[in-house]
């Protein structure tokens, strides 16, 4: 009970499961957050047990009110506390404004935009409590620049911004720091779909010459959440390896 607890939305794979596996790695117990695919959520704890957290696994549609509240209470239920939240859960969807959808743009909005909303605000009353805590959204680089057919993409994570810095003026008082990552090209599932051409063009744009890992993700938002970082607030920090996007 004395360890720290984080919980991480969409952390069955990709940069979600990169950071679980930095905070099991810090010390910290896991909340473990998926959707559709509970096998990948299972492997994920995996990982973490094998580190030494102790895993709590939950399946949620963060775009629900409701379920996020299942989900932050069974958080407590077995932890008894939630020192750091990672607002990491999110849908991309790629097409032109003219091809996206109404439907389409609520659900993107829903997922990235509306589910962190719901999981700060149930998270931030506990936080309060302490005087302390952590959140940390996970945004994206084409919030900074904007990126070709995702129209929708772009302005659910943009929104985050607006939040991140919001928050972090409202909580700074209460010992809370707010801050936000956007990632650049990452080595996840999403991008080993994509064709070697695909893959090579995006490669040569990033001056690192290389794809990023979800664990150097993850390693970021453990700074974030460290003490060392507790005068940090407010911020929002690109890790892309300096990746030159249209």
């Amino acid at each position: 009970m004395n360890k720290k607890v984080v919980l991480i939305t969409g952390s069955s794979r990709g940069i979600g499961a990169g950071c679980a596996k930095e905070f099991a790695q810090a010390g910290y117990d896991v909340v473990i957050h998926g959707n559709r695919n509970m096998e990948r959520a299972e492997k994920a704890a995996g990982v973490c047990r094998s580190l030494g957290a102790e895993v709590l696994i939950h399946q949620a549609d963060v775009s629900q009110f409701e379920e996020c509240e299942k989900m932050v209470q069974a958080a407590l239920d077995k932890f008894g506390r939630i020192d750091v939240l990672v607002n990491n859960a999110g849908i991309e969807a790629n097409g032109s404004i003219a091809e996206t959808t109404l439907e389409k743009f609520d659900q993107v909005m829903k997922v990235n935009t509306y589910g962190a909303f719901y999981m700060s605000k149930l998270v931030v009353p506990h936080m309060m409590e302490r005087k302390s805590g952590s959140i940390i959204f996970m945004s994206s680089t084409s919030a900074q620049t904007g990126a070709s057919a995702s129209s929708a993409y772009a302005s659910s994570k943009s929104a985050l911004h607006g939040l991140t810095k919001t928050l972090a003026r409202d909580l700074a008082p209460l010992g809370i720091n707010v801050n936000a990552i956007c990632p650049g090209p990452i080595d996840t599932d999403m991008v080993a779909d994509l064709s070697e051409e695909v893959k090579d063009w995006v490669k040569s744009r990033i001056y690192a010459g290389r794809l990023g890992s979800p664990e150097e993700i993850g390693a970021t938002a453990v700074f974030f959440a460290s003490e060392k970082a507790n005068f940090i607030s407010g911020q929002i920090i690109t890790v892309d390896g300096i990746f030159q996007s249209l």
